[in-house]
């Protein structure tokens, strides 16, 4: 479905926006890679917020902000606006490593230690 979101950017961008402002290709293709990472990441998550496995999502949360606002003014000096998404697509991609390694383990009954809190 994103992908075909992204095929009709251009057309729905027309219609609700007209010719006001351009969106870039480039944003479009950001955005549906946020789309898809961030839906995998949620979808982790609820798993794991309906087992009361809260704790890995907590400090998450926290290095998360720690690491994507500097990452994110860095990259925006780089790459202009982009670089806001970018930023939040690579900490979404490490985030959601270890959402997905730790729903791994509570599905098989191997979470221990922090994985299991």
């Amino acid at each position: 479905m994103a992908i075909l979101l992204y095929l009709l950017a251009d057309v729905a961008y027309k219609i609700w926006i007209k010719d006001i402002v351009k969106v870039p290709d480039i944003l479009s293709l950001m955005m549906m890679i946020y789309t898809v990472v961030q839906t995998w990441m949620l979808i982790q998550a609820y798993l794991l917020n309906g087992t009361g496995k809260l704790r890995i999502q907590l400090i998450r949360v926290i290095i998360k902000g720690i690491i994507n606002i500097p990452l994110s003014i860095w990259l925006i000096k780089l790459m202009g606006l982009h670089g806001t998404v970018i930023s939040n697509i690579v900490v979404m991609l490490l985030m959601s490593f270890f959402l997905t390694w730790q729903s791994r383990l509570v599905i098989t009954k191997c979470a221990t230690g922090i994985w299991d809190k």
